[in-house]
């Protein structure tokens, strides 16, 4: 029985590639092939499921600081994360002065050395400027390059200070004024049409900009499983494995474990989600750990054995238990 493992990050614990490893050795455990294919929605780690040579590079972060960056180069393509200047990379919560400017540094670095398309994963960001520092940083850019943002979230630009203020750290007051300005700037022209767009408000309103230079904006998870030719491997597969650090209404809403299990159930291939806290319950999805400080402790080996659980139950059921490739 082959079965396509293809995590998410376990956020804060594995890497995509990690957790597939772990994944891959439980299979192989319970007497199954796996296949690995990690994936991504436009968060962190979207540039290393995609692959490519990494640049490193230095960019002013969220509160003007220097910052050792990195992308990835495939050719011709660059792929950039907006995660590298994001809030990973900064202690502080100050969304009333945090820029976007980094992301802008990037892609200018990428497309002065030859970069035709440029793919923008734009979740992880510190800042909710509306993009008005990328705006700024690429303003002079002599020649613009085919830019695809993958876009972590649907949410569109009026809505982003509302939906990621408090996360970044706006207080109510913070989230009124950041909506008086989000009203603001979108009457420049095109803007409100822009606006318009589903993921336009993803990364505190860089996918907005991104629009407005001409990106296509697409939702990250189909758009990374699609570079990943997914169906493809799924096809070859009899059982898929997937997940990530935790499952809530945020996963099918475009997470990459919802893309993966939405796939899986219309090719009528069984999928399992082993994920390390479930907030919604649904069908097909695994708790690995009985409480969060438990799943900190070895999260690789509990993906491992859980992996090894489901493969040997599911070969125990025998072929009628979901479609079997020859």
């Amino acid at each position: 029985m082959k079965v396509l493992c293809s995590p998410n990050a376990y956020k804060g614990t594995l890497t995509a590639l990690e957790a597939a490893k772990a994944m891959a050795r439980g299979v192989k455990r319970a007497g199954g092939r796996p296949v690995l294919l990690p994936v991504a929605d436009g968060g962190d780690g979207t540039a290393a499921v995609l692959g490519g040579r990494p640049v490193q590079m230095t960019a002013t972060g969220p509160y003007g600081e220097r910052l050792r960056v990195e992308y990835r180069r495939k050719g011709r393509e660059a792929i950039v994360e907006v995660a590298q200047v994001g809030l990973a990379r900064t202690g502080r919560r100050e969304p009333a002065i945090a820029t976007s400017v980094g992301v802008a540094e990037m892609i200018r670095h990428a497309a002065e050395r030859g970069a035709g398309r440029i793919v923008v994963a734009l979740g992880g960001s510190a800042s909710i400027d509306a993009g008005a520092g990328l705006l700024a940083g690429l303003s002079e850019l002599a020649k613009r390059p085919r830019m695809v943002a993958a876009c972590d979230v649907s949410t569109r630009f009026m809505d982003a200070p509302r939906r990621f203020g408090p996360q970044k750290g706006a207080t109510p007051a913070d989230v009124r004024d950041l909506e008086k300005y989000f009203r603001g700037i979108v009457r420049i022209p095109g803007g409100r049409r822009a606006a318009r767009l589903p993921g336009s408000g993803a990364a505190g309103g860089i996918g907005w900009a991104l629009a407005l230079l001409g990106a296509e904006l697409r939702p990250g998870a189909a758009f990374v499983l699609d570079a990943l030719r997914f169906d493809d491997a799924l096809r070859q597969c009899d059982f898929v494995l997937t997940g990530e650090g935790k499952w809530d209404a945020t996963t099918r809403e475009g997470k990459a474990p919802g893309e993966v299990m939405r796939r899986a159930r219309r090719a009528g291939v069984p999928c399992v989600a082993l994920c390390g806290s479930v907030r919604e319950r649904a069908q097909g999805v695994v708790a690995i750990a009985r409480s969060a400080r438990a799943g900190m402790r070895d999260p690789a080996r509990l993906l491992e054995e859980a992996a090894f659980r489901e493969t040997h139950s599911r070969l125990r059921s025998g072929p009628g238990s979901g479609k079997v490739k020859r």
